[in-house]
């Protein structure tokens, strides 16, 4: 028996567009981040019934419900697979963060933002979450996730660091899930988005 497991990055924000730091602050989709989920949902509409899970934050919401007018389906809104929380960040530039990361010394895994998160507690909160889902008995599973959320995800199921991974608004991963091993279909794919420019 296998499965189809998709993940996706929520559509360009009103933050991406600026290049500040959303985190756990709330940010809308753009009229071209709404195109971006509507094209997911075009793309993936012959799967038949699909179980999505997506992050509680606007974002995933916008992008999840965008999804959904071309899936059979419903979603369910968990804080398990929000965003990384930048604290103090959060709506700010990112270089500010580059910077402070910097004067910290560089390292990722240790700097906690005032108010936030380290790498390790998103880790210790989203994977739980995923090897609990990945129990159920479900054929199709589409999760709404972020670019910090995805990369833990894809690090674990596939071995290789985070930093091997990029995540591009409302793109496709696609994996098949087998019982004792994984097949990968793609991996951060927007294809299905080359018809819709930012104009």
């Amino acid at each position: 028996m296998s499965r189809n497991f998709f993940l996706i990055r929520h559509g360009q924000t009103t933050f991406n567009a600026r290049k500040v730091i959303s985190g756990w602050d709330e940010a809308e989709l753009t009229p071209l981040g709404m195109q971006q989920a509507e094209c997911v949902g075009m793309i993936l509409s012959e799967l038949g019934p699909i179980s999505i899970f997506a992050s509680d934050l606007l974002r995933a919401r916008q992008t999840a419900q965008g999804v959904l007018k071309h899936l059979k389906g419903e979603a369910q809104f968990v804080d398990a697979l929000r965003e990384r929380h930048y604290g103090e960040f959060g709506g700010k530039p990112v270089e500010d963060y580059r910077k402070a990361l910097a004067d910290s010394g560089g390292n990722d895994e240790r700097f906690c933002p005032v108010g936030g998160e380290t790498k390790s507690v998103l880790r210790a909160r989203v994977l739980p979450y995923l090897d609990s889902l990945l129990k159920q008995d479900l054929e199709n599973i589409l999760l709404v996730g972020h670019h910090g959320t995805n990369k833990v995800i894809l690090s674990h199921l596939l071995g290789e660091t985070e930093n091997s991974y990029q995540q591009s608004n409302c793109c496709i991963n696609e994996l098949v899930i087998y019982k004792n091993h994984l097949e990968i279909k793609r991996l951060n794919c927007v294809k299905h988005l080359s018809s819709i420019t930012d104009g």
